[in-house]
């Protein structure tokens, strides 16, 4: 049985060079890696419109490039990541390896990821090893990290699809047990005019 998560976390990186169904290719045809806002931007009104708080984990560094280089044709609007930014749904990480901290964070803050990294050892054309999360982190609970790991994410057409991410449950505390913005100002109203009679009925008992 799965845990009742409270929240996703996206890989950031994963998502923002996501050129999936628009690709571009060098003279020599090699892959461009892009920057693409937009769809950082739609994987996150995905999961809250399913109903879960959102916040995806960028490098730092992959944000100040693409700020520094906002005329690349490589790089979407820039202006999508600092609205993202200030609404709190961005968290710019400070570190070259950052997954691991957002994979911490993901823990800490019970919540479903986001990624296609599969955290393992990889192979490089040089036969060297890239180690991967697993490795360089052995005391983490991997079993948990991949029942919370979601990896089939893509773009249809420019819309972000995540199959294996339900709709997020609602509360079960009551909704008589909550308080509405315009009912908090109602009551505040009745407050002061309590407080006023209050106050007038002193001042004529005073006067007696």
């Amino acid at each position: 049985m799965k845990k009742e998560y409270q929240k996703v976390v996206l890989d950031g990186a994963n998502i923002i060079h996501d050129d999936t169904g628009v690709e571009k290719y060098d003279d020599e045809g090699n892959r461009i890696i892009q920057i693409l806002p937009e769809r950082l931007e739609a994987a996150i009104t995905h999961c809250e419109d399913l109903g879960w708080p959102t916040i995806a984990c960028l490098k730092k560094g992959t944000y100040m490039w693409a700020a520094a280089n906002p005329k690349s044709p490589n790089v979407g609007d820039i202006s999508i990541i600092d609205g993202l930014i200030s609404e709190g749904k961005v968290e710019l990480i400070h570190r070259k390896k950052e997954d691991i901290y957002w994979i911490d964070y993901a823990l800490k803050e019970n919540a479903w990821i986001v990624t296609h990294d599969g955290f393992k050892d990889v192979k490089k054309p040089d036969g060297t090893t890239k180690k991967g999360e697993r490795t360089l982190y052995p005391d983490r609970d991997w079993e948990d990290i991949e029942q919370r790991t979601l990896r089939e994410h893509t773009f249809v057409n420019d819309k972000f699809i995540l199959p294996g991410l339900p709709k997020k449950k609602a509360s079960k505390q009551k909704s008589d047990e909550f308080v509405t913005q315009n009912q908090f100002n109602q009551l505040e109203q009745q407050l002061k005019v309590l407080q006023k009679m209050v106050r007038n009925m002193a001042h004529s008992e005073v006067k007696k």
